[in-house]
Order: C-alpha cells, then sequence, then structure tokens
C-alpha cells in the first residue's frame, strides 16, 4: 500500500484507526480519506517512551518503502525500527517481518528487546537444519523472523512477509557475496530498512552493495569506484576528494540522528597505557620484521597478504600468544609478557565497575583470560562461545557481578547494550574503525549514568601507529555521515 503525505499527516485509503481526537476526516480527488497525526495513533508498547529522535525516526521508516536508518550508536534505532514495523503490522500494511542481523545479536538484542516490547506479536530464531528453519519460516503464526545473514539463502519461502529489516547492513557490502544476492532475492518486491551508524567504514566501495539495493537506478562497480576512488598505483586505490558528498547523494533516502545530538552523553577519555615488551616479545617481533624485509629483498615487494600476515604474528606475540601448529593439528603457544598481564591486571584492579578486554585474536583472548580468572572473576567471548554463555556474561556486566570480561572485539560489536560497564581497554589495537567504534558504542549509549574511560594499551611504535590510524579511517566516515546529517540529509 502506497502512503500520500499531507501536511504533517500520513493518509491512506480507507479508515486507518478508530476515530480519535485530531482525527481528520478528507476528501482527496473524490476519495474518502482519514488521516491520523503520525505519532498519534500510535501506543508505544513496552517499558520505554519515545524520545524525540526516536519518534522522527518512527516517523521517516513508516513513509519509505526502501530506505537507510543512519543513526549513531545507542541512539536506540532498534527500538523505532520495531516500533515502526508494529505500526504498520497494526495497520494492515505489513502482514509479517524479516529481521537480518548479526548472530551475536539474533537473540541477545532483537530477540530480547521484541519480547520485552512487543508481547503482543510472535517472533521466532530461524535456527536449526536447513529444513527447520524452511518450516519455520513457512509458519505464517510466526509474525516476525530473525536470521542471520549466513543463513539468508537456507530459509526457503517467506509467505506473507511484506518488510524486511537488516542490521548492520554492512555485512552486505559485497554485491558478489552470497549473503548479498540472497538478499537482493528476498528483498525485491517488498520493503527493506537498511541500518547501521557506520554506512562506509572502510572505503566508500563499501557503500556500493547496500546503495544497489535501496536505489533502483542502473549503477555499475567500476562507475562508483571511478566516482569515489583514486589509482595511485598499480595495485593502491585511495578515497578521492569528495567522495563523501557522492556517498550521501547516493545514500538516499535515510535519515540520520547523531548520538550526541539526542542526549547527554558521559565524558569519554581515551587514554594511552604505556607498557614494555618483555625480551622475547621483542626478539620475535624483530624475527617476524626482518622475515618480511627478507622476502622485499628477494622479490622486491611485499605482497598485502604478506604485510597481513606479519602484522597478525606481531600483534599476537604483543598480546602474549600465538597460534602454532603441531601433529595434532592448531594450539596456542604462550609467549612471557608479565607487563603486559599486570598492565591488564591493574586496569582491573583500579575499576569500580566491570571492565571490557577487547582483543583481535582468540589466542590472546585465552591468554589474558587465563591469566584473570586466577585472581579475578573473568569471562570470556570468541567465536566458539555458546549463546547460552554470552548472555549470562553479559547480564553479569549489567549487575556488575563480574570484574572482567575479555572478549575477541568482532564477536560482540554489534547492538549490544552494556552500560554497567565503564571501562575498555583496547589490550591490542583493532584492525578497523567499524569494530573499534561499534565496539566502544556498547559502552558509549543511552543509559550510561558515567563518564566512560577507553584505555589504548600502546607497547611499541606499531601499536602507536594503529591506534593513531584509526584516525584517518574515521575521516572519512564522519565527513559522510555529518554531511547526511545535515541540512540535505534526512530527506
Amino acid at each position: 500500500m502506497n502512503w500520500t503525505t499531507i501536511a504533517n499527516y500520513d493518509v491512506t485509503p480507507g479508515h486507518i484507526q478508530p476515530p480519535a481526537p485530531a482525527v481528520q476526516h478528507l476528501t482527496v480527488r473524490g476519495n474518502p480519506f482519514t488521516a491520523v497525526p503520525r505519532d498519534f495513533a500510535y501506543t508505544w508498547p513496552g517499558r520505554f517512551s519515545p524520545r524525540e529522535h526516536q519518534r522522527d525516526t518512527f516517523r521517516f521508516l513508516v513513509t519509505h518503502d526502501k530506505c537507510f536508518c543512519l543513526n549513531g550508536l545507542g541512539t536506540g534505532k532498534t527500538l523505532s525500527a520495531i516500533w515502526a514495523m508494529d505500526h504498520l503490522m497494526n495497520m494492515g500494511v505489513v502482514r509479517r517481518a524479516l529481521i537480518v542481523a548479526p548472530l551475536s545479536i539474533c537473540d541477545y538484542v532483537w530477540g530480547r528487546e521484541l519480547w520485552k516490547t512487543l508481547t503482543h506479536r510472535r517472533y521466532v530464531w530461524l535456527k536449526g537444519t536447513r529444513a527447520q528453519k524452511a518450516e519455520m519460516a513457512e509458519d505464517t503464526r510466526n509474525e516476525i523472523l530473525i536470521v542471520n545473514p549466513e543463513s539468508l539463502h537456507l530459509i526457503g519461502k517467506l509467505p506473507e512477509v511484506d518488510l524486511i529489516i537488516v542490521d548492520e547492513f554492512t555485512k552486505f557490502k559485497n554485491a558478489r557475496s552470497r549473503r548479498y544476492k540472497a538478499l537482493k532475492l528476498i528483498a525485491e518486491g517488498r520493503r527493506l530498512w537498511l541500518m547501521s551508524g557506520t554506512p562506509a567504514p572502510q572505503s566508500p566501495l563499501d557503500a556500493y552493495g547496500p546503495i544497489k539495493l535501496v536505489r533502483p537506478e542502473r549503477l555499475s562497480f567500476l562507475q562508483w569506484r571511478d566516482w569515489t576512488m583514486l589509482k595511485v598505483s598499480e595495485f593502491t586505490w585511495v578515497p578521492r576528494s569528495g567522495a563523501e558528498n557522492i556517498i550521501s547523494k547516493w545514500m538516499q533516502p535515510s535519515v540520520r540522528h547523531k548520538r550526541e545530538d539526542c542526549f547527554d552523553m558521559p565524558d569519554v577519555a581515551v587514554l594511552p597505557l604505556e607498557v614494555d615488551l618483555t625480551k622475547e616479545q621483542k626478539t620475535a617481533v624483530k624475527s617476524f620484521r626482518e622475515e618480511a624485509a627478507a622476502q622485499f629483498d628477494e622479490d622486491g615487494v611485499i605482497t598485502a597478504t604478506t604485510a597481513a600476515a606479519v602484522l597478525s604474528k606481531c600483534l599476537q606475540v604483543m598480546g602474549g600468544g600465538v597460534y602454532g601448529e603441531n601433529e595434532e593439528g592448531r594450539y596456542i603457544q604462550k609467549v612471557k609478557a608479565d607487563p603486559y598481564y599486570e598492565a591488564v591486571e591493574s586496569v582491573v584492579e583500579q575499576a569500580d565497575t566491570p571492565v571490557l578486554i577487547f582483543v583481535p585474536f582468540r589466542s590472546t583472548a585465552h591468554a589474558i583470560y587465563d591469566r584473570l580468572a586466577k585472581g579475578y572473576k573473568a569471562g570470556i567471548i570468541t567465536g566458539d562461545t555458546k549463546e547460552a554463555d554470552r548472555s549470562a556474561y553479559f547480564d553479569k556486566v549489567q549487575s556488575g557481578t563480574i570484574d572482567a570480561l575479555v572478549a575477541v572485539a568482532g564477536t560482540m560489536s554489534h547492538g549490544l547494550t552494556l552500560t554497567g560497564a565503564r571501562y575498555i581497554l583496547w589490550a591490542l589495537p583493532p584492525y578497523s574503525f567499524e569494530e573499534y567504534d561499534q565496539a566502544n558504542g556498547r559502552v558509549i549509549r543511552d543509559g550510561q549514568r558515567n563518564d566512560v574511560v577507553i584505555y589504548q594499551l600502546i607497547q611499541n611504535k606499531l601499536a602507536e601507529d594503529l591506534f593513531k590510524r584509526l584516525d584517518t579511517k574515521e575521516k572519512l566516515q564522519t565527513a559522510v555521515l555529518n554531511l547526511i546529517g545535515g541540512e540535505n540529509g534526512n530527506r
């Protein structure tokens, strides 16, 4: 059903809600209409009252079939989308909805929020075998379906599904991936809301896939690359000056509310925490760098793959644990790193709330956890951690019954609210700004009542440069979002 907007009223043919104050009965081109103020006809179920920016996001979503929601971290865009979906269901515009979200937040974020807010709706998380997923998806008694991106191609038919909500749409930046092709097929002819606070986290090329899902115009990848990127060498492309203007022009229609504009945010301090490497760590790092230098002398070039491998090995050594192999398979070899562990323990010891400790490797997470578990109440989350255990750890952070939670940042960086903590320790630099920004957003969000401290553990020039490198990633990201959130951004 198409919407028509008259003044500040949403208008649709027929009688959409029981008569209420401020309802206007109109005749447009000889046809009777009932107009209801967008917010007035909705009762906002759940335990929270909407903030003004959530009302604005609600209004935007219900009036756009395909669009982007680019609200910043912690602004409550999950609730805005849930309310908008429920409103369209009340009106009969949407019969069923599919929510696509990263695995780590399918249940803990979306499932819990639906359970607490829409007690009158039946939802189900599509998991299990392929046959089980398909059976749950085809059961029209399930009004709201939740699925992770990797399972999109397994869910089969979606009868009566009229709306698709994608949380963290950067998972679909590669238009050639299986998950992207599955979403494109499913979204055809249906409403599609793409949500993320980081629309182009690594480069302007990240925006191409999502734009193609929303915009009907013909636009090739090569054309987009030539518009937004500049070739500086045979294998190197960098963002063009003004690329953010092109992204903002094409990533429409969109709504954008920055976190700092929505409510009083706590002060955030970012503090470097310097610590020395042990002799064993210095020797290992030097060895890896010399290997790379030797290859350069031999071949005259260091490939991106080799550079990434060297960086990974160096960071693992700096984190006290490195992957290796033996006859039985992979194992974790621990490296002597007492100053490193003592610095981590010092932060945990002085903290008056739980500390979130983020690292990029499972080996490092286990090494830190093994050390902390000897004297503190600690938890660990990696890609292997079961959903039930993750939820238990998150609850302990919120209740303050744990001293530290060590986590591979990528496994818990989206959607979570962990305002029970006010300290974050980056024990190693992350690989991307998106991962860094998303993970910090678990603490810096609505509901945080304390000032927040983010520690960056710096052991050498490599770690210092990697943390500084996050600033260069942020420049394009911030420019894009600031422009979208400006005068021409919301509509």
